[in-house]
């Protein structure tokens, strides 16, 4: 179904950037943005929103087949780590931190909106890794689910080496 294709398609690109911006230098934290232009420019803070997206992408990486889940496992226990390093107000996380330092940065706030959609990212990647642990994968179940997520990787690339970079002319 080219609808399904869209979604996972745009899941993809979704999941590349935190493949690509969630690293080590950045303390497994996700960057608020990026700017491509006119000039490249990394965003180095992050917030409670962006960090449980993060979590939330982690989980559905390994659901769309784009990672492994031991590799899930691994960039979840990097991000916990960090996310326990940080400087908190009662037990709070601030809205927004370097990501290169982990320094709050200021004003330093709470806010309840960043810290409730963090909250509601961990309850969603909690239930699914719940789900994950409690059904045994078959391994032909692991390969389909791997070769769908090799082909939205494929797809993705078909559609940035297109001219028209237009999905309805190839799909």
């Amino acid at each position: 179904d080219l609808q399904v294709k869209k979604y996972r398609i745009t899941a993809r690109k979704i999941w590349a950037f935190y493949d690509d911006y969630a690293v080590d230098s950045e303390n497994y934290l996700p960057p608020d943005n990026v700017q491509f232009s006119p000039v490249y420019c990394v965003a180095h803070r992050t917030s409670p929103t962006n960090i449980g997206f993060l979590i939330i992408s982690v989980v559905l990486a390994e659901s769309f087949g784009y990672i492994s889940k031991c590799e899930m496992i691994s960039r979840l226990d990097k991000i916990v780590k960090t996310v326990e390093k940080l400087q908190k107000w009662r037990g709070h996380i601030f809205n927004w931190y370097d990501t290169l330092t982990l320094t709050p940065l200021n004003p330093m706030y709470v806010s309840a909106v960043d810290s409730g959609n963090l909250v509601a990212c961990l309850l969603a990647a909690a239930a699914i890794a719940e789900e994950k642990i409690s059904v045994q994968e078959s391994v032909k179940e692991y390969i389909k689910k791997t070769a769908e997520g090799l082909l939205d990787t494929i797809y993705c690339l078909n559609d940035l080496a297109r001219d028209d970079n237009k999905i309805e002319t190839w799909l």
